[in-house]
């Protein structure tokens, strides 16, 4: 950590901690105990989606061939999706999320069928009621990621911002030895984040941020991700505020980055239409 002070964990994360114990235990165990650990997780994971009238065993992990931001990368790149915000009605997954809770990602490409967003919200489930067996299938899929593909990226926050850092230090530590390089963006500012070598953290502009914090970030070396008012296919901004924009929409893969730039992403789903400040630039509905 750094000099300043080590920030609290929320409710929810200090409530997830036995995540960890079950994602460093996976991988410490002998495979006839893993073989036990996932079976009984995956049991209780089968009795919440049958909440959610999902009949199917279902997965934690959405691969990089199912979502088409993280299929462009070139590290192959596993997330975790679940209900943004407050909208899981069980936890606030982004406790510093600003307007972008209305314009989340979660809306864009086939986010919004609610089949999708039902699958999402049995992964938020399992987190709340059932951390242990949320991060037994974490461990289980990742292991068999990587015996595929012999190293990963997992991005954690695909839809949330936990401070993973925080809950579960010792298990992301097991994770990155075991080959998974983690990342993620998050809206907490750095001074909000805990510490830990290796784990990448991308800094989400929103409408609060004036131009002077972007370019106090960046000046310190941190990358800010900022929505642009730009359509598909129309290119980004070269600079902004002097600093340079890279195109983020080319790969979701941020590990790769150079530091101190603006991380430029076109306005998708919800977003399309924002009059908050979230989105920099002229609003779009109109352009639609």
């Amino acid at each position: 950590m750094s000099a300043h002070r080590i920030p609290s964990p929320t409710k929810l994360e200090r409530s997830i901690t036995p995540a960890g114990d079950a994602i460093t235990g996976y991988l410490a165990a002998d495979q006839r105990t893993r073989r036990t650990m996932a079976r009984a997780a995956r049991a209780s994971f089968a009795r919440i989606r049958a909440g959610h009238g999902f009949t199917s065993p279902g997965s934690l992990l959405t691969s990089p061939d199912a979502q088409p931001k993280t299929g462009k990368s070139e590290v192959p790149t596993f997330t975790v999706m679940m209900t943004p915000a407050r909208h899981s009605g069980l936890a606030n997954v982004c406790p510093a999320a600003t307007s972008c809770a209305d314009v989340c990602l979660s809306t864009a490409g086939k986010g919004g069928m609610p089949v999708v967003q039902r699958s999402r919200l049995a992964r938020t489930e399992l987190l709340v009621s059932d951390p242990f067996a949320w991060g037994v299938l974490l461990a289980a899929e990742t292991v068999a990621a990587l015996g595929r593909h012999g190293a990963i990226a997992l991005r954690l926050n695909c839809l949330s911002d936990v401070r993973w850092e925080l809950a579960i230090p010792d298990a992301l530590r097991a994770l990155q030895a075991a080959g998974v390089t983690l990342y993620d963006y998050s809206k907490y500012s750095p001074r909000l984040r805990g510490r830990l070598d290796g784990y990448s953290i991308t800094y989400s502009a929103h409408e609060r941020m004036t131009d002077t914090d972007v370019v106090a970030l960046t000046s310190a070396g941190h990358n800010v991700a900022m929505v642009f008012a730009v359509r598909r296919g129309q290119p980004l901004p070269a600079t902004y505020l002097g600093v340079p924009v890279i195109d983020g929409d080319l790969s979701d893969y941020r590990p790769a980055d150079p530091a101190g730039v603006v991380v430029g992403l076109r306005a998708k789903g919800a977003a399309i239409h924002d009059t908050s400040g979230f989105v920099r630039g002229a609003p779009m509905a109109l352009a639609a």
